[in-house]
This record gives structure tokens, C-alpha cells and sequence, in this order.
């Protein structure tokens, strides 16, 4: 298992991140509206209250498997 941070200017890490996200958003709300991988940048760039967010991504044998 590996844990990596992942930066806004992450491009590579940002789509894997957006990724893992959507396919539980589409699981648990599929009724909501999908998550990008720009929002996700913003969001971690940004923060929601001007705060950038910490996030990370847990790969198991080369597989994104959670957030």
C-alpha cells in the first residue's frame, strides 16, 4: 500500500484522485452531479474557505483504491 499527497499541480495525480471520488459519488449519489478533475484542482489549490486542503491517495498494487 502507498499513500502519496497530492498537490493541485499534480495533473497526473489530480485526475487519479477525481477519479477515485467519482466512482464512489456515482455509487453512493448517483443523483449528483459528477466530480472533475478541475473542481478538484481548485478545490485543493483554493481550499473551500481559502484554506488549501491536505488530500491523499492510496494505491495498492498499482490500483487508486481510496482517498
Amino acid at each position: 500500500m502507498q499513500i502519496s499527497e497530492v498537490a493541485w499541480s499534480d495533473g497526473d495525480g489530480v485526475r487519479r484522485f477525481a477519479a477515485v471520488k467519482e466512482a464512489v459519488r456515482a455509487a453512493d449519489e448517483p443523483w449528483g452531479h459528477p466530480i472533475l478533475a478541475s473542481r478538484v484542482a481548485g478545490d485543493l489549490r483554493h481550499g473551500w474557505d481559502g484554506e488549501p486542503a491536505v488530500s491523499f491517495l492510496v494505491t495498492v498494487d498499482g490500483v487508486d483504491v481510496a482517498t
